[in-house]
């Protein structure tokens, strides 16, 4: 995951008119828990609870297509309200050999990707990293001419109270630290 310049992040392409919102039962008393365990926490040496996973299935094959000078595209856009940090963990992912794919926060700032079959460490349970905001995109592309398309899904949305990139207490200066 790196900080990148928003001109060299792909174009928004999606076709839904909302971003998708994974299921949070119990949330207020879940993050009231989350807060007062930061606030008790004695020392780094101790395990620290920073987040849930939420359950979110998404087959990429059930999104639309748009075709675009010879690729294929398929986006999401996910929100989880109140997070500082998202992370996705992909049930399956099965790149083929043009496929790239990318994991982008609202903010345009920072980018996971791209992700190409080589950097795929293991076809199931793949979790690619921590992505500020509480709101992402995701975005594969892959020649329309391709043999074999990809095969992604998603089986959860990592929701992470701490702000591991500090983007918080510095929105005003517009980035995030480096």
């Amino acid at each position: 995951m790196e900080k990148v310049d928003s001109s060299k992040i792909p174009a928004k392409i999606s076709s839904f008119k909302s971003p998708f919102v994974p299921e949070f039962l119990g949330k207020q008393e879940f993050l009231t828990g989350l807060f007062l365990g930061l606030q008790d926490q004695k020392s780094f040496d101790e395990p620290i609870n920073i987040g849930k996973s939420l359950v979110f299935k998404m087959d990429f094959e059930s999104i639309p297509i748009t075709k675009r000078d010879g690729k294929i595209l398929r986006e999401i856009e996910i929100l989880s309200p109140h997070s500082n940090t998202l992370s996705v963990n992909f049930s399956l992912i099965e790149l083929s050999k043009s496929a790239e794919l990318f994991i982008i926060n609202d903010e345009e700032s920072y980018i996971l990707g791209p992700i190409i079959s080589e950097d795929v460490t293991r076809v199931r349970n793949f979790d690619p990293g921590f992505i500020p905001g509480d709101k992402i995109r995701i975005l594969l592309i892959e020649n329309e001419n391709e043999g074999s398309i990809s095969k992604v899904e998603i089986s959860n949305i990592g929701h992470i109270i701490y702000d591991f990139f500090w983007c918080k207490q510095i929105r005003s200066i517009k980035n995030c630290r480096n």
